[in-house]
C-alpha cells in the first residue's frame, strides 16, 4: 500500500467522526438526548465531602446530598452502607476556638469544637483463637 492511501483512510476516518460529534452536538441541542442540566446559581446537591482507602480493594466515602452525609464501604463484594443521615458540616470563614482539651493533646472533644459530633467506637480486645489457647 503507498502512504498516500493511509493519508486518505485517516481523512476519511476523522470527517467520519466529526460527522458523528457534530449530529451528536446538535441533537443535544434540539433536546433528544436528555441530560441533567441545572441553572448556573443552583446549588450542587450532591458530592463526595471524603474519600479514604481502607486497603487495595476497599475505600470509605462521605456521601454529602443536600445537607446530609452518608458513611459508605465501597468494595468488590458491594456497598454497605455504614451511616447514613450525618448533618453536613458547615463550612464558616473563621476557624473554629481552640478549647483547652486540644491544647493539652487530648483529642476526645476534637470533633466537638466545630459542632459536630464525631462517632466513638468501641474498644475491644481480640481473643486468642483455639489453636492459641491449646499450645
Amino acid at each position: 500500500m503507498d502512504p498516500l492511501d493511509y493519508v486518505k483512510y485517516l481523512l476519511a476516518l476523522l470527517i467520519v467522526l466529526g460527522l458523528i460529534g457534530l449530529i451528536a452536538y446538535v441533537l443535544r441541542r434540539i433536546g433528544y438526548i436528555p441530560t441533567a442540566d441545572r441553572p448556573k446559581q443552583a446549588r450542587k446537591r450532591l458530592g463526595i465531602s471524603q474519600m479514604m482507602a481502607i486497603d487495595g480493594k476497599r475505600r470509605l466515602v462521605i456521601l454529602r446530598r443536600d445537607d446530609q452525609e452518608h458513611l459508605v464501604l465501597l468494595g468488590p463484594d458491594g456497598d454497605t452502607v455504614i451511616e447514613s443521615n450525618i448533618p453536613a458540616l458547615r463550612k464558616t470563614s473563621a476557624p473554629a476556638p481552640e478549647t483547652q482539651d486540644e491544647e493539652e493533646g487530648n483529642d476526645d472533644n476534637a470533633g466537638e469544637a466545630n459542632g459536630h459530633k464525631e462517632p466513638r467506637f468501641p474498644r475491644f480486645q481480640l481473643k486468642p483463637s483455639q489453636d492459641e489457647e491449646r499450645s
